[in-house]
């Protein structure tokens, strides 16, 4: 009995040694939130990330827009519109109204981004129907680029038109 209680005292220090030491590893293998590591949505809160352009000029209310970026050093494009999975292999755009135009942001791979970076846009574009096939991407009725960065926050931002684009 008295060998039973010691080998039950042992396996339960064990236990607890064990337990704690997977406590560390877990939490050294978290990501602080600051989007310098690998993960492009750091933090996990498995939210969805969203830029909200306003001040758009008022002869775009009605049409459609798609939103491109990229973050360079973790290699992922980020698209922003409506439905990234849409119906058939259309992409469903992002509708502009009142000067305005909420862009659900995707990455390449299919998830939503919520990550912490800042990142200039590629282009926005703007279309008269809300959805395109993927290969008419570039046939667009107006192209904007700029220089400007856009600070994510949780994988949300919002700028305006004028900021970026005079």
């Amino acid at each position: 009995m008295k060998n039973a209680t010691r080998l039950f005292e042992a396996m339960r220090s064990i236990a607890i040694i064990a337990l704690a030491a997977a406590m560390v590893f877990a939490f050294a293998a978290c990501d602080d939130g600051g989007g310098d590591g690998p993960n492009p949505n750091p933090g996990g809160n498995g939210g969805a990330g969203t830029f909200t352009l306003t001040g758009i000029p008022a002869q775009y209310n009605g049409m459609y827009a798609l939103f491109a970026t990229g973050i360079v050093q973790l290699n992922i494009e980020i698209f922003g519109m409506e439905n990234f999975t849409s119906t058939g292999s259309n992409l469903n755009l992002t509708p502009i109204s009142n000067g305005r135009a909420v862009f659900n942001l995707w990455m390449s791979d299919g998830n939503r981004y919520y990550g912490n970076h800042a990142t200039n846009i590629n282009w926005i574009r703007i279309y008269q129907t809300p959805s395109i096939p993927w290969d008419e991407e570039f046939n667009s009725l107006h192209l904007f680029q700029s220089n400007v960065p856009i600070q994510f926050s949780n994988g949300s931002a919002t700028r305006n038109w004028n900021d970026l684009f005079n």
